[in-house]
């Protein structure tokens, strides 16, 4: 299957949240340019 998101600049907003966090980590697997906005610090972020 063809990965349509390889390369996709994708805005997640609660990037440092438990769902987020994971969601963050597998859009970069997947080749995306991953922009995060929380009010949370980054800790833990890739």
């Amino acid at each position: 299957m063809k990965n349509v998101l390889n390369g996709s600049k994708v805005l997640v907003t609660g990037g440092t949240g438990m769902i987020g966090r994971y969601l963050v980590d597998k859009l970069l697997d997947k080749g995306c340019e991953v922009t995060v906005v929380s009010l949370d610090s980054p800790d833990g972020l890739p």
